[in-house]
């Protein structure tokens, strides 16, 4: 116990915080799924664009599309999801360094200050050089926050074009010959594509005018210090990542999430596609500001008592969930082993939660609910169409109608349409009476 008790003591002694330095695991041969887990989630960690795209791809995109209730349906889905996938990675890699250099040319502000994170730009942060990472900011964002905003137009126009459907019920299957009649086929055909087009040049036209009009005020800005408005403006809206290409926190809601579900939602396609997509907008919402921030304090929690189970009382306490590097800078033998451990819990329990509560959760609860309200509806059109057809049979052949049944005001309001009625399908304008216009 005596040798286990200083070995021990030796290995929590041997970390930055108590004056050691960290030496170097042991090299042994590991195999099995939990290394492959262990490398995969170091690496997605290390390269936030490969993790970004991987839970993209394989939390979100795909299991929205395998839950589809037909093939047209998964098809539509697939254009969604990946075209705002697609969206997400270009304006990482394209359109960040373009709002960069337009920044810099309109602010006179070196670049290398504008394009990394401001951790590492060093020196004093003058009001000159905040507003114009902010002009950079928001050069970034407004188109950044336009493509997922038009692309569910595209989504429609690509629907429309190829299957010759305009209507939700008809696309997950439960009405095959609804359509939404309002316009022609090439005109509706237009207006989707003059959407997509016309969100899209409005959001250059804001990152332009952003860009222009905040870059000239920190040109001729002559003051020494912001005002504590602008401060939290600048400090909240600030890019993240090493290369100053990434957006986190209130940002990322206003400027990526919550312009996915508006388009999605004024995109919709009828009251049943409107609906899910509300479901699914709130479900983000909540998961954003609540649960994703309870999981993270949980396991930080977790992080603190393996700590204190090992002892190491002079080592400061987490406040957030460490990193990989974090780890493995700080802690060695078998108290970092402890900490990948759990470190892999953490990172593999976050991506499979996610799926779960963004990917699949929403989609299977929309599927229950949409299919639940189409059996009422058409239970209604039933009782309906039962009525329509007493009242038909009521009215006598001098077009009076004779009210044996407690609906039957459907006929007075309706006598002609009545008399003419023919089928056993009721349109739905022949319970209301249109009202006419004359010149």
């Amino acid at each position: 116990m005596l040798v286990r008790s200083q070995q021990h003591t030796a290995v929590l002694l041997n970390t930055p915080e108590m004056g050691g330095h960290p030496a170097p695991l042991k090299s042994q041969p590991r195999f099995g799924n939990a290394a492959f887990a262990s490398t995969l989630f170091r690496t997605l960690e290390a390269n936030p664009i490969a993790e970004l795209l991987f839970i993209d791809v394989f939390g979100l995109n795909f299991p929205r599309i395998t839950l589809g209730r037909t093939w047209k349906e998964r098809m539509d889905t697939a254009v969604s999801e990946l075209t705002n996938t697609s969206a997400t990675i270009f304006g990482t890699l394209a359109i960040a360094p373009a709002a960069h250099w337009l920044a810099q040319k309109v602010s006179g502000v070196p670049l290398q200050v504008l394009n990394r994170n401001i951790s590492a730009v060093g020196g004093k942060l003058t009001p000159q050089i905040q507003l114009a990472r902010l002009a950079s900011a928001l050069a970034f964002m407004m188109p950044f926050a336009a493509m997922p905003g038009a692309n569910p137009s595209f989504r429609n126009w690509l629907t429309l074009k190829k299957h010759k459907i305009s209507s939700f019920d008809n696309l997950i299957g439960l009405d095959p010959n609804k359509q939404r009649a309002k316009r022609s086929y090439e005109a509706e055909l237009h207006r989707q594509m003059n959407r997509f087009i016309g969100i899209n040049a409005i959001g250059v036209g804001l990152a332009l005018a952003s860009a222009v009009g905040i870059g000239l005020w920190a040109r001729h800005t002559t003051a020494k210090q912001l005002t504590p408005v602008m401060k939290w403006i600048t400090q909240t809206f600030d890019m993240r990542g090493a290369k100053a290409n990434q957006i986190s926190g209130l940002p990322a809601f206003l400027f990526w999430g919550a312009p996915a579900y508006v388009g999605w939602l004024y995109a919709s396609r009828g009251k049943s596609e409107t609906y899910e997509w509300m479901l699914k907008f709130a479900n983000s919402t909540v998961w954003f500001f609540c649960f994703g921030k309870v999981v993270r304090s949980l396991f930080t929690n977790s992080f603190n008592q393996v700590l204190q189970k090992a002892g190491a009382t002079g080592i400061k306490p987490f406040t957030n969930s460490p990193a990989y590097t974090d780890i493995a800078q700080r802690f060695t033998g078998t108290l970092r082993t402890q900490l990948d451990h759990l470190k892999n819990i953490q990172y593999g329990s976050g991506i499979l939660i996610s799926t779960f509560m963004m990917g699949v959760t929403p989609q299977l609860l929309n599927i229950y609910f949409t299919a639940r309200r189409h059996a009422k509806e058409m239970a209604m059109r039933a009782r309906f169409e039962k009525c329509m057809l007493e009242t038909k049979a009521s009215v006598s052949p001098s077009g009076e109608a004779q009210l044996p049944h407690p609906m039957g005001f459907f006929a007075l309001a309706n006598q002609t349409r009545a008399v003419q009625f023919k089928q056993n399908v009721i349109p739905p304008q022949v319970f209301y009476p249109r009202p006419t216009y004359s010149r």
